[in-house]
């Protein structure tokens, strides 16, 4: 089964940050294969027997990468199966559509999912989660200065937990790998 990790705040060869080989060779070393970084950074695609290994295999290869290079970021894994199910459920069919930058969706774990209650919408209105998934958000951002509205900080500032956040265009070309 393939799966993908995604890491929060992971930018190759930045200072304690792997480069793309570490980060690669630290999911080979953790037992996953054919493993891949997918479009951005912090996007390990590989493949594993079972949602169990590949947690398992996510939680050693993020040793590996703190012992190489000191990353101490949390990772969230999904299976491809389950990014595409979310896809095929068109989560954003009933998004805010007025002055939108970005549709993203940002993984957390799932006992998170039930401690918003929705709309959170910033004052500035930059960002707005509109909807949950089973471990997820979905939300919209929008620009009015020079840069669009933080998803991360809004649901790590409310929730006091971790979290990472995709372009959902980035889920949608993920989900098409072969699952």
């Amino acid at each position: 089964m393939r799966f993908v990790s995604f890491f929060r705040n992971l930018n190759f060869g930045r200072p304690g940050k792997p480069t793309k080989a570490q980060f690669i060779d630290a999911f080979e070393r953790a037992g996953a294969l054919e493993v891949r970084s997918f479009l951005t950074h912090g996007n390990a695609v590989f493949s594993a027997s079972s949602k169990r290994a590949a947690l398992s295999i996510a939680r050693q290869a993020g040793v590996y990468l703190e012992a190489c290079c000191g990353l101490t970021e949390p990772s969230f894994t999904r299976s491809v199966k389950h990014l595409a199910a979310l896809v095929a459920s068109n989560p954003f069919a009933g998004a805010p559509v007025d002055e939108v930058y970005e549709r993203c969706v940002s993984f957390v774990t799932a006992d998170a999912v039930a401690l918003l209650d929705l709309p959170v919408i910033t004052p500035r209105r930059d960002v707005e989660i509109f909807e949950v998934g089973p471990e997820e958000f979905f939300s919209v951002s929008r620009k009015f200065a020079a840069s669009p509205g933080s998803h991360n900080a809004l649901i790590e500032s409310r929730l006091g937990i971790s979290a990472t956040t995709r372009n959902w265009n980035t889920i949608v070309r993920v989900s098409a790998l072969d699952g």
